[in-house]
């Protein structure tokens, strides 16, 4: 004999398995913004469900409890009307994250339509280059490699000025070898680099990882007293970077 059970779809245990997911709700049933007075009854009654449908429980009285559970949606409540309401068409869900998140998707690309603007002529200066250490400090010249260590060595000593270390630009020339290194052999965190077990030597020997976690925390390229504040005629949002653009 079949029996008839008032579940819920699988669209609707998909959306509440995603709130209870992104923290829109919580597994005690209490909303997490909310106050603990003030508790929603609706995950608990929803999780039975999701558990009976998921495991198929034939059980009759588990039925006969899910009749007398009270609605698993509760009332809309009564929310004054905003003087300048947003169209109801434009208004985005924010409840269904998963349609922002970005999906790998093959890219089609065709050669005939690229079309390169800029001169493909070399200046003599940059034709002349050999290896990929010529090629880095051309942009990274020594010159600014050293106003990086200045203004680096200028943010440790305002953060602490009791505990300011300061750098070198051979500190700071063997901070960016490993981050090249990092870039090419990928560990799963920083740290695994300098493990004594599976660490990378190129690595771990060149520094030690205390060093490069506090040239890390502390690496600047402007001096932030000289950041005008948002609302000034002057302010750069890429002020932090701007030497970066060369």
């Amino acid at each position: 004999m079949n029996r008839k059970k008032d579940t819920l779809k699988d669209k609707e245990i998909e959306h509440y398995l995603a709130l209870l997911e992104d923290g829109w709700l919580s597994e005690d049933g209490q909303d997490v913004e909310d106050s603990d007075e003030e508790q929603l009854q609706e995950p608990f009654f929803i999780r039975e469900e999701l558990e009976d449908v998921l495991q198929g429980s034939d059980n009759e009285e588990d039925e006969e409890d899910i009749g007398n559970d009270p609605p698993q949606v509760q009332e809309p409540m009564e929310v004054q009307e905003d003087p300048d309401p947003i169209p109801s068409g434009n208004m985005p869900n924010l409840l269904d994250k998963r349609k922002l998140i970005w999906k790998k998707t093959f890219f089609n690309f065709d050669e005939d339509k690229v079309v390169f603007l800029g001169n493909s002529q070399y200046p003599s200066h940059i034709a002349e280059l050999e290896t990929p250490y010529q090629c880095f400090m051309y942009f990274f010249d020594e010159d600014f490699i050293q106003k990086i260590v200045d203004q680096t060595n200028l943010y440790s000593t305002q953060k602490d000025p009791n505990h300011s270390v300061i750098y070198k630009v051979s500190d700071m020339k063997k901070f960016f070898g490993i981050l090249l290194y990092m870039s090419v052999q990928r560990f799963p965190s920083t740290r695994s680099y300098w493990s004594p077990t599976f660490g990378y030597s190129l690595i771990s020997r060149v520094m030690p990882v205390n060093k490069f976690e506090k040239i890390k925390l502390s690496l600047h390229f402007q001096n932030n007293d000289n950041h005008k504040p948002v609302g000034h005629l002057d302010h750069d949002r890429l002020f932090k970077i701007r030497p970066l653009n060369i």
